[in-house]
C-alpha cells in the first residue's frame, strides 16, 4: 500500500474551473494539492513442487486520485504469469493481463466539449460530439528463452480508446532480448 501528496499548484480539470476575470480574460481555478492511494499485490497462485522454476503468480494493482488536479480518476489491473508455462520450458513465460482506466468526471465534462468544437469546426461546421469513455485493454504474451543468451517475446494487445467514436485497436509485437 502506498500514496502520494504534492503540495505544488496544480490546474484543477474541470469546467468548472473556468471564469472571466474582468481585465484579465480566462483564468484557471488552481488547488494547492494532488493525491493519490495505490495498492499492489503480488501473490504466487501455485508452484511445481519438483520444479520451483515453473510457478503461477497473480499480480493486481489498484490506484485511486482526488481527481481534481489529475485527469484519471482511478485505474486497476490484473495479471497472471506463468514461468515455465510447458514442462521442459523452465525459463519461458506466459502472460495474461487486462486494465481499466476511469477518467474523472470534471476531465470528461472539459475535454468533451472541446473535442466536439473542435471536430465542429474541422467538418466545415456540422456538428459532431464527442464523447470521452474510459479505457479498457488486454494483453497477451509469450517470451520463448531460445538459448541462455537469446529471449524471443511476441505480445498481442487489444486497447479500447477513451474516444467514443474509435474502435478498439489491436497492436501485435515481436521483442528480442540478447544478454551479452
Amino acid at each position: 500500500f502506498g500514496g502520494t501528496y504534492s503540495t505544488k499548484d496544480y490546474t484543477v480539470v474541470d469546467p468548472g474551473s473556468f471564469y472571466f476575470n474582468p481585465g484579465v480574460g480566462l483564468s484557471l481555478t488552481k488547488t494547492d494539492q494532488s493525491w493519490s492511494i495505490f495498492s499492489v499485490i503480488n501473490h504466487e497462485l501455485w508452484a511445481d513442487p519438483s520444479n520451483r522454476d515453473r510457478y503461477l503468480n497473480f499480480r493486481g494493482m489498484y490506484t485511486y486520485t482526488d481527481g481534481e488536479a489529475n485527469p484519471i480518476q482511478w485505474t486497476a489491473t490484473a495479471s497472471l504469469e506463468m514461468t515455465g508455462p510447458l514442462r521442459r520450458r523452465d525459463k519461458d513465460v506466459f502472460g495474461i493481463g487486462y486494465f481499466h482506466t476511469e477518467l474523472s468526471s470534471g476531465f470528461k465534462r472539459l475535454v468533451g466539449p472541446l473535442l466536439s468544437v473542435a471536430a465542429t469546426i474541422k467538418n466545415g461546421g456540422t456538428p459532431t460530439r464527442i464523447a470521452i469513455e474510459d479505457t479498457d485493454g488486454f494483453e497477451a504474451y509469450y517470451k520463448a528463452q531460445v538459448t541462455p543468451w537469446l529471449a524471443v517475446t511476441g505480445d498481442l494487445q487489444v486497447i479500447h480508446f477513451f474516444l467514443n467514436f474509435s474502435q478498439a485497436a489491436v497492436v501485435t509485437g515481436v521483442r528480442g532480448n540478447v544478454k551479452f
